[in-house]
This record gives C-alpha cells, sequence and structure tokens, in this order.
C-alpha cells in the first residue's frame, strides 16, 4: 500500500535498457532541521519541548522520557538528514554501488535505543533525562497546555512566531513514534558500509547539530 513501491517498480522498469544506473536509499526516523515547519519533523518538536519544559520546571530538573517502557528499550538506527545527504552522495559516486540496489542509511553501523539517546538530548538542554514515568507526558499535550510560556519565551528572546504548535504539525505523531514504535527494528548496515563509506556520527552530533540551527533560526531559545 505504501506509494514507494509503485515508485521503484517504475524506475527500474524505465533504467532497463539505461546507461545511467540508480539505487533506493532507505532511512529510519529522518532527524533533520526544518526552517519553516512540516508535517512530521521530530528534531523540531524536541527542540521546542525541551526548551519548554526547561522553562516550566527548571534547569537541572528531571525530565521523564515521554513513551512507554517498551520503547525505551527498543533498538534503531537514526538517519540524520546530513547523514542520509553524505551517504547518498557518496553511493551516487561509487563504483561500488549496485544498480538498482536498496541501501539503508543511518548514523551509526550499531542501534542505539532511547534509553542511551534520551539523556543526551536533554543533557543539551541542561536537563536530567530520565526513563519513563508511569503516567509520562505527552509531547504535544505538554505544550498546549503551556503555550503561553511559550508566547513569553518567543518575546524574551525574538524568536520567530508560529512554530511551537503549527497548523501543519500532523496532530499527536510525536506521541506515535515514541510510544508506538517500541519494537527492535534495527538496520543491518553493512551493504553500505561495504562500498567504502566509513562515517559515523553519534545522538549528541546528530541531534546537537539540529538544535544549533533551530537556535541559529531563532526558533528556540
Amino acid at each position: 500500500m505504501l506509494f514507494y513501491h509503485p515508485q521503484l517498480d517504475f524506475i527500474a522498469d524505465l533504467a532497463k535498457d539505461k546507461k545511467w544506473s540508480w539505487c533506493d536509499t532507505r532511512p529510519d526516523i529522518i532527524i533533520g532541521f526544518v526552517p519553516n515547519q512540516n508535517f512530521y519533523s521530530l528534531g523540531s518538536s524536541m527542540g521546542i519541548y525541551l526548551s519548554l519544559w526547561r522553562e516550566v520546571n527548571g534547569e537541572g530538573s528531571d525530565c521523564p522520557f515521554p513513551g512507554t517502557e517498551k520503547s525505551w528499550k527498543a533498538l534503531s538506527n537514526d538517519s540524520s538528514s546530513d547523514m542520509i545527504a553524505r551517504q547518498t552522495i557518496h553511493l551516487s559516486l561509487s563504483e561500488k554501488t549496485e544498480k538498482g540496489g536498496g541501501y539503508n542509511v543511518a548514523d551509526e553501523k550499531s542501534p542505539s535505543s532511547w534509553s542511551a539517546k534520551w539523556p543526551i538530548l536533554c543533557s543539551l538542554f541542561g536537563l536530567n533525562g530520565t526513563g519513563p514515568s508511569s503516567n509520562p507526558p505527552e509531547i504535544r499535550k505538554f505544550i498546549k497546555e503551556n503555550i503561553e510560556v511559550w508566547h513569553k519565551l518567543e518575546r524574551q528572546h525574538g524568536l520567530q512566531t508560529g512554530h511551537a504548535d503549527s497548523e501543519r504539525v500532523f496532530p499527536g505523531f510525536e506521541y506515535f513514534l515514541v510510544t508506538q514504535f517500541d519494537f527492535d527494528r534495527q538496520y543491518d548496515m553493512t551493504k553500505m558500509y561495504e562500498t567504502g563509506f566509513s562515517e559515523e556520527r553519534g545522538t549528541k552530533e546528530a541531534w546537537g547539530g539540529v538544535f544549533d540551527r533551530m537556535k541559529k533560526a531563532k526558533i528556540i531559545p
């Protein structure tokens, strides 16, 4: 039912007798900077959420993971937009790339979990990231309940307006990503790195880069 499959069938048929080649890159949840909002940007939502949590509860406060115990432990590979771009360019130029081949693209060879990532994300905002609670907060609900506090931050720091709770954001997508994705879905990155690509980047670099760009763009303080 996914629209990707008809696209792949189309390009495979089109390329049969052509001299040019092509390949398919397959990320997991994409972590990236979005300057003008979009329907699904977990990086943007997290940056706003953690900034707002710090303002409401204070720097150094405990910030519980807004998901379930199962999703806290589930293994996966983050796919930052920067790394997707670098790996896609590499595949486009490498002679080792298989024509029509599918390649998992992600930040690291080894998978991680929210239990490893959440404390790092929170530390970037001066918070103490803790595990899921019996009644975990919901990201979008927390933002909506504290939207006036956010508007105050916008005025104090000269931030762009309209990002915290935009009508463009698909309702509840953050809740879905941190609660329903509660199963191991780690990637085998062997094929990607067998092409000669060697770069890796950890959670702090991948997510921190997104938050730094949000600060420069005056989206978060």
